[in-house]
């Protein structure tokens, strides 16, 4: 199937029960299986990610592949923005910035895209384009008012996209900044972020690692990998989801070590 130009501000697609008798997780999801057992709980959750990383990716295939424990879809919601549903260049766009570790869509997660396309043991596909707000003029020629506006409009927007998916007959896995994520917020340019505007069905869920690692992304200094330091985030031996109210989430879940993307070529 071709995969040209499949999303735009925000991409969803829907990923049907697995079969009954579908054998438990791998031994690759083990360590994310509270995360997975959420969904007993929960309508949906909502992941706020460090960018660049493999961890992220993991998550949602081992989504994908767990047991469902309801007949309910599985819909997967990925953080995106411009017009790709309509606009090829701003798909390959995507593409360029994803392999530099520039938001959710890097080369792993377009696999799990391509993946769910056409493995026939997925079933039907659907994908669904959300409004986007264009810029008509460079950030710096905006005044404060105006970029507060821009800012909360992408956060009701994503939001938006998130809560047009949730449904009885689904289970929402979004995917997202973690700035994004957050029910309280941590940019004073946005004072309702998209995870503010969730539902108490669906869990905001902070995406951390205690033992740091490394991750590909882009700074002032550069696109490449970088040295992730571990961080103190309390979790006791053997603990990896807990309440995540300190940092402004539902939950906290602590990943393992961090494993950057690879490298574009």
């Amino acid at each position: 199937m071709k995969l040209s130009g499949m999303l735009a501000v925000y991409m969803v697609f829907c990923v049907s029960a697995c079969a009954q008798g579908a054998t438990s997780p791998t031994a690759q999801c083990a360590p994310y299986s509270e995360l997975l057992a959420l969904e007993q709980s929960y309508s949906g959750v909502y992941l706020g990610e460090l960018h660049g990383t493999l961890n992220s990716p993991d998550i949602l295939k081992c989504f994908m592949d767990a047991p469902r424990v309801s007949q309910r879809h599985l819909v997967l919601s990925l953080e995106g923005s411009g017009s790709i549903l309509t606009d090829p260049e701003v798909e390959a766009s995507y593409r360029q910035n994803g392999a530099k570790g520039m938001g959710v869509l890097t080369p792993p997660v377009w696999a799990l895209v391509e993946r769910a396309a056409s493995d026939p043991s997925l079933a039907g596909v659907a994908f669904q384009e959300n409004g986007s707000m264009k810029v008509t003029k460079p950030l710096e020629e905006w005044d404060t008012a105006d970029y507060e506006a821009a800012m909360q409009f992408r956060e009701t927007d994503i939001a938006d996209g998130i809560l047009g998916v949730v449904a009885p007959d689904t289970f929402v896995v979004a995917l997202g900044g973690n700035l994004h994520g957050a029910r309280a917020t941590r940019n004073p340019a946005i004072k309702s972020p998209a995870g503010s505007q969730m539902p108490a069905s669906v869990a905001t869920v902070f995406l951390v690692s205690s033992e740091g690692g490394s991750a590909h992304y882009c700074t002032d200094e550069g696109c490449q990998e970088w040295d992730v330091a571990p961080q103190d985030y309390g979790f006791s031996p053997g603990e990896r989801l807990k309440s995540g109210e300190a940092y402004g989430y539902d939950y906290i879940f602590d990943v393992g070590p961090l494993r950057p993307i690879p490298a574009p070529e």
